[in-house]
């Protein structure tokens, strides 16, 4: 069969439609995505008047800067609003330390079901690196670090430092006279926590000494 006219133009066309179609469509689920909100900043004796609902701080956790929360309260019969409120004051320390405060409003809301929900807050305006600690009006609070170089030795058990490592070290320290006694665990502590605050060729040659793969892993 011969085709008068050749078929890939066409062919071509529709693909090129099809592809525009899923692109405005993409971009248009992208502009209803309701916004994440931002932290509100507010004078910290003005924060404690403001009064919260009871509710259940189950867990923190920082993604690409965006805080996401997990709670647990009563309700479900109406919409209940959280609101996170920061003070314009950051506690001086290495690294910095960040208060902020969650309040729950249950709008009246007397329903006994209980509900777990997962919150997500904007931290543009939380500068980095910050240790950000997060507090309930009833007591629960939940600290995670956000932008800070992670010790990649932190919580590791005395058999997973790499034998190399105390091989080539020994072998350097029994040229010298006398009995030789050290700890490569606690050397290699040590070490480990000056790789996380080291950068360049300082922190490649830890890492090849002490067997680290890449850089400092850097938390949010």
């Amino acid at each position: 069969m011969i085709l008068k006219y050749p078929i890939w133009p066409a062919v071509l066309s529709t693909i090129l439609m099809f592809a525009v179609s899923g692109l405005a469509e993409h971009s248009r689920a992208a502009a209803e995505a309701p916004a994440i909100p931002g932290i509100t900043m507010m004078e910290l004796n003005k924060i404690r008047d403001i009064k919260s609902d009871p509710f259940t701080l189950s867990g923190v956790t920082i993604e690409g800067g965006v805080l996401k929360i997990q709670v647990s309260h009563s309700g479900g019969r109406k919409d209940h609003d959280f609101t996170l409120y920061s003070t314009t004051n950051v506690k001086t320390s290495s690294p910095p330390q960040v208060d902020l405060y969650l309040k729950h409003d249950a709008h009246g809301d007397m329903a006994e079901a209980l509900l777990i929900k997962k919150l997500e807050f904007n931290l543009a305006d939380i500068p980095k690196p910050a240790v950000i600690t997060v507090h309930t009006d009833h007591g629960d609070k939940n600290t995670v670090p956000y932008g800070i170089k992670v010790n990649p030795f932190e919580g590791a058990a005395a058999q997973d430092i790499n034998p190399s490592f105390t091989t080539d070290l020994y072998a350097q320290l029994r040229k010298s006279e006398g009995n030789v006694f050290f700890s490569p665990y606690s050397i290699t502590e040590a070490m480990a926590m000056v790789h996380a605050g080291a950068g360049g060729n300082t922190a490649d040659e830890i890492a090849k000494a002490l067997g680290i793969d890449g850089d400092p892993q850097t938390v949010a």
